[in-house]
Order: structure tokens, then sequence, then C-alpha cells
């Protein structure tokens, strides 16, 4: 079951959806056990080409921890 948690301790989700100006960054945080971490990504790296293909697609962020093929 997923869990709500706050990415910013000093201005909760709620405060940020009364804030009408400016653009929307999406944060995805997951939390996976170690043996689960390739299945993670292969799932997330699928869904990612997915919504590339979307109109108003994203770009989703590149960290060391993501494959090449989610980045590109």
């Amino acid at each position: 079951m997923p869990k709500f948690i706050e990415m910013d301790q000093t201005v909760t989700l709620a405060d940020q959806l009364k804030d009408e100006g400016g653009a929307v960054v999406l944060i995805n945080t997951f939390v996976a056990r170690p043996a689960d971490a390739d299945r993670l990504l292969s799932a997330w790296t699928a869904d990612a080409e997915v919504m590339k293909r979307q109109p108003g697609s994203y770009r989703p962020s590149c960290t060391a921890a993501s494959p090449a093929a989610a980045c590109s």
C-alpha cells in the first residue's frame, strides 16, 4: 500500500496546492528491497516509455541510479 510522505517539511503539499502560479514538478520516490531493485527499474523504464509518447509528455530526472533507457 502506498504511503504518503511530505517531501518538504517547511511547506506542506496542501499549502503548495493553494499556490496558483508557476510550473509543477512531480517527484516520485520509491522504496524497494535491494532484491527488487532490478524489477522496479525495469517497470519504471517501461512506464516512462509509455508516458513519453503521451501529449504533454514529461522527462524523468536522470540520476546515477537511473538506467540509461529511462533518461533518453
